[in-house]
């Protein structure tokens, strides 16, 4: 499965109408075999928020986005790096030296 990026904006929402979002979000994963939401970030000064999703394509968070009723301005494929892994390539730079 990939990772997708998702900007969903939310102008003027109140904390509920994000919360109530989120609900419907999670009752339509189950209908996209292997789609998983992995995490949410809100940016109260823009009303919107940056999501996180492993699904089989970006078309099925589209069609998720759109059963959920939910926001959706863009969906782009991305890539995870983490911390560690970079800490342990370094170290494994500094221990072939």
């Amino acid at each position: 499965m990939a990772l997708y990026s998702i900007r969903r904006p939310f102008p003027g929402a109140a904390a509920t109408d994000v919360d109530a979002a989120g609900f419907r979000a999670l009752a339509c994963v189950p209908f996209y075999p292997g789609m998983r939401w992995i995490r949410t970030f809100w940016d109260g000064e823009r009303e919107e928020t940056l999501c996180i999703y492993e699904a089989g394509s970006a078309d099925d968070v589209w069609r998720h986005s759109e059963q959920a009723g939910l926001p959706c301005a863009e969906v782009r494929e991305v890539e995870e790096k983490l911390p560690e892994e970079l800490v342990a390539m370094a170290n494994g730079a500094q221990a072939a030296s």
